[in-house]
């Protein structure tokens, strides 16, 4: 009998909220982000940027992975972190998804 191997629930993060990168490298940052999460994910779910008025620059990709892609993916992610001067990209797995249902007797 094959094994299913359940994969595992991921956030990560990136920013520029201290202004290392001028515009240009923020957005081939962000774009390198991108394609190496992409390469190694089963699937995306989604990103989130901060908006334009913020005081805040960063994104942010929820998005599923095998657990036997996630150390390469790591990899990936800090060779990109230190191509573009970045102290760390923010990485957090979700542990438990519950689903909140409607109270059908509000």
């Amino acid at each position: 009998m094959t094994e299913i191997i359940e994969p595992i629930i991921v956030c990560v993060e990136i920013g520029n909220s201290d202004g290392k990168l001028a515009p240009r490298a923020w957005k081939q940052f962000r774009g390198r982000t991108d394609t190496v999460i992409r390469y190694s994910c089963n699937q995306v779910f989604g990103i989130r940027h901060s908006k334009p008025s913020s005081g805040y620059v960063n994104a942010c990709w929820h998005f599923s992975i095998d657990p036997g892609e996630i150390e390469t993916l790591k990899e990936d992610l800090s060779i990109t972190a230190a191509i573009y001067l970045q102290d760390s990209i923010a990485w957090s797995q979700i542990a438990q998804t519950e689903f909140i249902t409607p109270d059908v007797n509000p």
